[in-house]
């Protein structure tokens, strides 16, 4: 209290008064404090919203804090550029703004810099709350014990996501699951993997779930074929691309050229995407035991839904479908999803910045925020035929 009583004395709201504290007359009314968002920029300072689930956090992040009469900054970092920006924001930057913390959201920058830019966060003995999505940072190999400010690590659901997947389709009568990831070398493919192999496994059915990736050696030949085909095709988008982005450096106003080059990369991805998978859809395909898919995302669930139903498949009388991160096209294609809770996971961070002794955890764990399975028409109950022919086998 008395720290804090100093703090606001410095910012000249508050004037000492004998043994009280007295408000200074004609002081400044709006808000006094601030907390500060630091996440990865293009070269001209401008944040990557990255996808859906970084601008639902983010947008989270700035209502909850002006709800609670806060000033939300966001400072873009460009991990290509040095770091002298930074330095009007290690302090307040004027005598009526106290910083209360920092959220450093760690999406698409380097494990260097992350390590970098905590390290000179924590001298300042602020909180600092540590968005790492895929949950591998390691918070003792980052800060040092009673010479900083509190920190927490908060992550996305990553085995537990996978469980909470395992744990709907079992309920819904699924026995034999098919893992759809072209992404199985990064961490938080095998997490979710783990989870619904374990689940599975708890509940007696050992070898339930199959992954299919383009190391499976079940995928057929043609995967070769199709990245090749696939190449050809987004060496042109990438030329497009191309010219887009040295268009873009000439205009001061940006906003219709970044329109256009969302959508080439949409193509792109979708382009990529398409290719990657076609291969691992037909390999998943062939064992007729397999009553439901689990896609990466929603964007191959949705491909996924549409490779079956370009072979006959119902979905999901046949063939149950689910995808993460509940993004609007889930809403769109009515796509069973998992959802992560970011805007969950934003009043959290929000809370500890706030709170810093409330948020309990593990000393130097992720705080994991759970999710919640979305469903929608493209899951259902497992054919029954098909579990019988499964459990004959």
């Amino acid at each position: 209290l008395k720290s804090a009583l100093e703090d606001l004395t410095r910012a000249k709201v508050l004037t000492p008064h004998k043994r009280d504290y007295l408000p200074l007359k004609g002081a400044d009314q709006r808000p006094f404090a601030s907390l500060l968002l630091i996440a990865v920029a293009d070269q001209r300072g401008r944040i990557f919203t990255i996808n859906e689930r970084f601008r639902e956090a983010v947008f989270a992040l700035e209502k909850n804090s002006l709800q609670r009469n806060l000033h939300f900054h966001s400072l873009g970092y460009d991990p290509k550029a040095k770091t002298g920006h930074f330095k009007r924001f290690l302090q307040p930057s004027n005598g009526s703004e106290i910083l209360l913390g920092h959220i450093l959201w760690t999406t698409l920058m380097p494990a260097e810099t992350v390590t970098m830019l905590l390290k000179r966060f924590l001298t300042l003995r602020k909180p600092v709350a540590v968005f790492d999505e895929f949950g591998d940072l390691q918070m003792p190999s980052i800060a040092q014990p009673g010479s900083q400010g509190p920190a927490r690590i908060f992550t996305l659901a990553g085995r537990r996501a996978g469980e909470d997947v395992a744990r709907y389709l079992l309920g819904m009568g699924h026995r034999k699951i098919a893992y759809i990831s072209p992404f199985h070398r990064e961490s938080w493919s095998r997490k979710r993997l783990d989870g619904m192999e374990s689940v599975f496994a708890s509940a007696g059915y050992m070898m339930a779930v199959t992954p299919y990736d383009l190391e499976n050696p079940d995928a057929p030949d043609v995967v070769s074929e199709s990245l090749g085909k696939r190449d050809r095709e987004l060496r042109s988008m990438r030329t497009i691309l191309d010219i887009v982005d040295k268009l873009s450096l000439n205009y001061s106003t940006t906003f219709e050229m970044d329109d256009l080059r969302n959508i080439c990369m949409g193509i792109d991805k979708h382009i990529a995407h398409s290719y990657m998978l076609e291969p691992l859809f037909v390999a998943a395909l062939k064992d007729k035991n397999k009553t439901a898919w689990v896609t990466a995302n929603d964007h191959m669930a949705i491909l996924a839904i549409d490779f079956l139903k370009r072979k006959g498949k119902k979905v999901p009388e046949d063939i149950s479908v689910i995808g993460f991160d509940d993004s609007k096209y889930s809403f769109e294609f009515n796509l069973s999803s998992y959802n992560f809770g970011f805007q969950d996971i934003a009043r959290r961070m929000l809370e500890f910045i706030l709170n810093p002794g409330l948020e309990v955890s593990e000393a130097g764990k992720p705080v994991e925020c759970p999710g919640m399975i979305i469903t929608r028409g493209s899951t259902g109950p497992a054919s029954p035929l098909k579990n019988r022919r499964s459990e004959a086998g």
